[in-house]
């Protein structure tokens, strides 16, 4: 760095006293000693980058189904995709993987449209099985939090006694929200 005593004073005053009053010759040193210049590789795209990016681009809808067990569509799981992880250092990643990388943070779901593809398929199975689709059964069935139940039923404006007899497509039924994947999530705030 190009630090000086005057540098030193400023910004660690405490640890500069002391520095230079318990070992002076070792901080003049090092600050007299020449600087030593980074040495950087160029760092070039990865081959199997577009093969991934394909890979990601090909399978990123069969994580998106409305599912028994619903996983979160985020980087670990889009990644579960590719035969070998990519670096995990963000700046490699995205120096070697460009593509790659772009796919992911095109696919990434956020926790809003997680939680209402989670909720959906609980309201079809609730319906599948002629079971009340109210807060309690809900709350017993489902790992969304019952006040996201209530906050989205009023907010989609669902008519569950009508969805109950008439039965839902859980895939219908999400694409009649609306929402996109990185949905931020209803304008009314929720607390947990």
């Amino acid at each position: 760095t190009d630090a000086d005593v005057e540098y030193l004073w400023k910004k660690a005053y405490k640890p500069t006293q002391w520095i230079l009053e318990n070992d002076n010759a070792w901080l003049m040193a090092k600050l007299r000693a020449p600087k030593k210049v980074a040495v950087t590789a160029e760092k070039s795209v990865d081959s199997r980058d577009g093969a991934y990016a394909a890979l990601i681009e090909a399978g990123v809808d069969e994580l998106y189904k409305v599912t028994k067990d619903p996983k979160r569509v985020n980087i670990r799981n889009l990644q579960s995709l590719l035969p070998s992880s990519l670096p995990h250092e963000l700046d490699l990643r995205k120096q070697k993987f460009p593509l790659t990388y772009q796919q992911i943070k095109i696919h990434q779901e956020s926790v809003w449209h997680f939680r209402l593809r989670t909720l959906v398929w609980t309201v079809s199975e609730l319906i599948r099985m002629k079971l009340p689709v109210n807060y309690s059964t809900v709350r017993l069935t489902s790992a969304v939090a019952s006040k996201v139940f209530l906050v989205f039923s009023s907010f989609f404006e669902w008519d569950l006694e009508s969805l109950a007899r008439t039965g839902v497509d859980a895939e219908a039924l999400l694409r009649s929200t609306g929402v996109s994947r990185n949905w931020e999530g209803p304008p009314v705030p929720i607390s947990f």
